[in-house]
């Protein structure tokens, strides 16, 4: 197992994937406190602030579970399988599936959850972990798609030397 194998590919997509894992614990949403008047007005936006565990819903969050996961995946393909075809797997699997993450976690940022009380989104904030969330979701799909264009032919692995010519065969009279 050696960090030598490591192409761009597979770097980006595990920064993607431990940059998202990590914003997801940093606040997503927060309510914004000019929308309200009174002098409790931070207070009940600071308790409202929610990180992306619990801002995003179950299904997001298992979506971008997967999409982590399968990043991983891809980067210990590259670190540890003699084959190439279990690195081209998991790279097209994190291609395709970090780009559908990408896709729906744009929508679900557009459209802000209401925060457990009814908010609009006029009130809601989206706050700078979700745009970081984003970030590194978009860099978990363009890394693996990268990954699967990548074709390694200059790696120690891939090399291949091709065997002696064999002299041909004497023609024979039928």
């Amino acid at each position: 197992m050696s960090a030598g194998r490591l192409r761009l590919g597979e770097v980006l997509t595990g920064v993607g994937a431990l940059g998202l894992l990590v914003s997801l614990f940093l606040n997503w949403f927060g309510l914004n406190a000019g929308a309200f008047p009174g002098p409790f007005a931070k207070v009940v936006a600071a308790a409202l602030t929610k990180d992306g565990w619990s801002s995003l819903g179950w299904l997001m969050v298992l979506i971008l579970v997967v999409a982590i996961l399968l990043a991983g995946w891809l980067v210990v393909a590259a670190l540890r399988s003699d084959s190439v075809a279990q690195a081209v797997g998991a790279a097209l699997l994190t291609a395709s599936f970090g780009t559908l993450a990408f896709v729906v976690l744009v929508v679900r940022v557009a459209t802000q959850p209401d925060l457990g009380i009814g908010a609009s989104n006029a009130v809601v904030d989206v706050e700078a972990g979700a745009y970081l969330g984003l970030l590194f979701c978009a860099l978990l799909a363009i890394g693996g798609w990268i990954a699967l264009a990548d074709e390694r032919t200059d790696a120690p692995e891939s090399r291949v030397t091709p065997p002696e010519a064999r002299p041909v065969p004497p023609l024979t009279d039928i």
